[in-house]
């Protein structure tokens, strides 16, 4: 009896994990026949499977009494300590008789605080090593990048950045922005007539007629050619399409005007006072000139006189278009009958 009692408290001990029973008067006596008693080292008498030369195997047991359960059992296992749960471990080798939660059998985890970063994982443009091959970003499609200021798309022409995506943020990998100050100005954009190039062609409203402007100070409709500018606008206020003004200080002068006797070029044609009015000298004072007589200047002499009818006998006073006809074999009125 007290040796099935022996055999079974025994065998509690070494299943439940108990401490060993303190030293009674039967430990010194073999029950399970495996060569050790209880003070020899066997910590499961009544178990011959269980003792100090017994193999540890992997079955959850201190098959050798060492105190430690399942060391070096044959068939154990190598794992790794997998925090991050993606399957692969990091740090030094263990082993252990079957795969425990947060245990890998494959180690090479680069980071094993992220569960995105593993061995052949799927490589993100972030700078960071996904896959666990000492590189970041690589097998990425590589692109140049440059600063896009004013978010039109189109970045400025300056030298890029090279990498599988903008090394900040409004970078873009597309070039060629002309101004990227200006939303409105990209390659491609719709020119319009404003003295920009909006399309970035190099060409200022290209696709518009080109006008020829002059500035129009005095106001009189006609610009200074001197002051010519081209484009599809006038450049600011104050310009006319029509040019050929002489004196752009003067609204009198400017091209198609009446001349007149002033010392000016009113018309613009380059001479001064053309076309005089054509005086006849008036000889015997009547008020009426003799057309042999004639001369034609701006200063007329102060007998002279601007005739309406030319007079048929300037050296007789008497004698002029529209005097009294008097029956004296005289043509007093100048016409053609006389005594009429």
């Amino acid at each position: 009896m007290w040796v099935r009692f022996f055999a079974v408290c025994a065998l509690l001990v070494t299943v439940t994990g108990c401490i060993r029973f303190p030293p009674f008067p039967w430990a010194k006596y073999d029950v399970d026949g495996d060569g050790y008693t209880i003070d020899e080292g066997d910590c499961a008498e009544g178990w011959a499977e269980v003792g100090p030369d017994a193999p540890e195997i992997c079955n959850g047991i201190d098959d050798d009494c060492d105190g430690i359960v399942d060391d070096g059992a044959e068939g154990q296992i190598l794992v790794f300590v997998d925090e991050d749960g993606d399957g692969f471990g990091t740090g030094d080798v263990l082993t252990a008789c079957e795969v425990a939660e947060g245990f890998s059998e494959v180690g090479g985890d680069c980071d094993d605080g992220d569960p995105a970063i593993y061995p052949q994982a799927t490589e993100v443009c972030d700078g960071v090593d996904q896959d666990c091959d000492e590189a970041a970003d690589d097998g990425l499609v590589v692109d140049l990048w440059y600063p896009d200021a004013d978010h039109d798309g189109f970045g400025a022409e300056v030298e890029g950045s090279e990498g599988c995506g903008p090394p900040e943020d409004d970078w873009v990998n597309a070039t060629g922005d002309c101004d990227d100050g200006n939303f409105d100005a990209h390659p491609g954009a719709f020119e319009v007539c404003n003295g920009v190039d909006e399309d970035c062609d190099g060409e200022i409203d290209d696709g518009y007629p080109e006008f020829t402007w002059t500035e129009d100070a005095d106001g009189d409709g006609f610009g200074n050619d001197a002051t010519a500018s081209t484009g599809c606008k006038p450049p600011v206020d104050g310009y006319v399409l029509v040019g050929g003004d002489c004196d752009d200080a003067d609204d009198q002068d400017f091209p198609g005007q009446t001349e007149t006797c002033d010392g000016d070029d009113d018309d613009c044609d380059g001479v001064i006072d053309e076309d005089p009015p054509e005086w006849w000298r008036d000889a015997d004072g009547d008020g009426f000139g003799d057309p042999a007589a004639a001369s034609f200047t701006c200063a007329p002499a102060p007998t002279d006189v601007v005739p309406g009818t030319p007079d048929c006998d300037d050296a007789s006073v008497a004698t002029y278009p529209g005097a009294t006809e008097v029956c004296d074999g005289v043509d007093n009125d100048c016409a053609p009958v006389p005594y009429e």
